[in-house]
């Protein structure tokens, strides 16, 4: 009779059933089982091989006990990633690092679709996507590593039982290119710096990156006893320069200094020892533009970055035969291992030159 209902019932695991309804016209199959809240759910699907199937996937999570409410999953990717990044145990420039990444090669992929309906061929498609418009392998790598760090979260917050980034299938990280400038190019590239000369002298000579030369103070200079303490580091942030404490406790460390290095610092007086044109910290951006891009052209150098005068500072230790344990402390690492990782093929001579030593102490 038309209007009527009729209910058939199946018997599924644990006691949950599946039965057919007839709603108007066509019937229809609703599968109803309970939450571990002791709660009612129910769904209803046009097929019964597909409303079984979604009964058994809830029940075999319930045995297993990872179930969680698939209403939960109805949470957009954006709406997790905003609570992600307002995490309160990372750094500001972290967070806008992340926010970059997440709104320029994420979000106009994902963001609307709820994190239960993201699949790993949707992040599959995201990597594919980014290698397609030519980004660089650590750029997608980068992506993709926030995108599972926002899923995971989801995970940690009941939302999806388990991240479809897991798994995921990367390209490889294209090896750094580095560039190693000899003691004359390093010395005629901090002339051409003019008044900042220091600031390059720090880099090429004292192993600091542009954060740590830019949030020191002149009281961090001992002349006498011709070392330079790192305490701090300046981050570019959208909303200014700020100054804080290193990433890393290792980042904290004395390093000594060549007289001559020395010599160009000491007198200096400010609340930092290089500055702005107001007093303020120096600004990453501001200051490769103005000074250090001009100061490559006129010392007839390719395009390098500040990071490189600490590359060429290694392999002049290195060259010197310096300890690898000695060079990871000065450049604030917490281990060898970045060292031998990062400049191991420096280390090249290191296995002939030892068979030299054995035949001269041997006497042959």
């Amino acid at each position: 009779m038309t209007g009527s209902v009729q209910d058939t019932w199946f018997s599924g695991p644990k006691g949950n059933k599946t039965e057919t309804s007839r709603y108007g016209v066509g019937a229809r199959w609703r599968v109803r089982y309970m939450g571990e809240d002791g709660r009612e759910r129910s769904k209803v699907f046009r097929r019964k091989v597909d409303a079984d199937k979604f009964l058994n996937v809830q029940v075999s999570r319930l045995n297993r006990g990872d179930w969680v409410d698939p209403a939960a999953g109805k949470t957009t990717f954006a709406k997790v990633a905003a609570v992600w990044l307002a995490r309160p145990d990372i750094r500001q420039s972290t967070r806008e690092r992340d926010r970059s990444y997440l709104d320029s090669m994420v979000l106009p992929r994902l963001g609307v679709l709820p994190v239960g309906r993201i699949t790993p061929d949707d992040i599959d498609t995201l990597v594919r996507d980014l290698a397609d418009e030519g980004k660089a392998s650590a750029t997608i790598r980068k992506a993709a590593q926030i995108t599972g760090a926002v899923l995971e979260d989801a995970v940690r917050r009941e939302l999806i039982p388990r991240s479809p980034a897991r798994g995921v299938r990367l390209p490889a990280v294209e090896q750094e290119e580095m560039v190693f400038l000899g003691v004359s190019d390093l010395m005629r590239l901090c002339d051409q710096l003019g008044k900042w000369r220091g600031v390059g002298l720090l880099g090429a000579f004292g192993g600091l990156r542009f954060g740590e030369v830019a949030g020191l103070r002149p009281d961090d200079i001992d002349i006498d006893g011709k070392t330079v303490s790192i305490k701090r580091t300046a981050s570019d942030l959208l909303d200014g320069v700020k100054v804080g404490p290193p990433k890393t406790k290792t980042a904290i460390r004395t390093v000594a200094l060549p007289q001559f290095v020395i010599d160009e610092l000491e007198g200096r007086t400010g609340r930092y020892l290089y500055t702005d044109s107001v007093g303020g910290p120096l600004a990453r951006r501001n200051w490769t533009r103005r000074v250090w891009k001009p100061a490559l052209v006129s010392a007839n150098l390719p395009d390098l970055r500040f990071h490189d005068l600490r590359h060429s500072h290694v392999a002049m230790l290195i060259g010197m035969d310096e300890n690898p344990k000695t060079i990871a402390a000065r450049l604030g690492h917490k281990s060898v291992r970045t060292v031998l990782d990062v400049y191991g093929h420096l280390y090249a001579d290191a296995d002939s030159s030892v068979a030299t030593e054995l035949e001269k102490l041997v006497g042959v």
